[in-house]
């Protein structure tokens, strides 16, 4: 699930990015901070995912009895998922203000 939302948000960044200059003023100014916002999403993203990687490598498993998955790390990514969820609802409103 993280690696999906990493992926996403990654190609967003980079391909709005290459976008800005096909837009001019405010609206290019604003696909640069969609952009650029979508990289910090990336960036935030990434930072939780590595940090949880166990260090045999073995991936997370949500459904699984044997998880080493702790309540701390459900917190922390809820917490995470809610502050990228605001990140989103940023990225919404500037994205209206393009297409107006």
């Amino acid at each position: 699930m993280l690696l999906d939302l990493v992926d996403a948000r990654r190609c967003a960044a980079a391909y709005l990015s290459e976008c800005v200059p096909l837009l001019k003023d405010e609206r290019a100014d604003l696909l640069a901070e969609i952009a650029s916002l979508y990289r910090g999403s990336t960036e935030q993203l990434s930072s939780f995912r590595n940090k949880v990687k166990t260090s045999d490598g073995e991936r997370i498993r949500y459904n699984a009895v044997d998880t080493k998955v702790s309540t701390r790390f459900l917190k922390e990514q809820a917490s995470l998922l809610e502050s990228v969820l605001q990140v989103e609802r940023g990225i919404a409103e500037r994205a209206r203000k393009i297409i107006a």
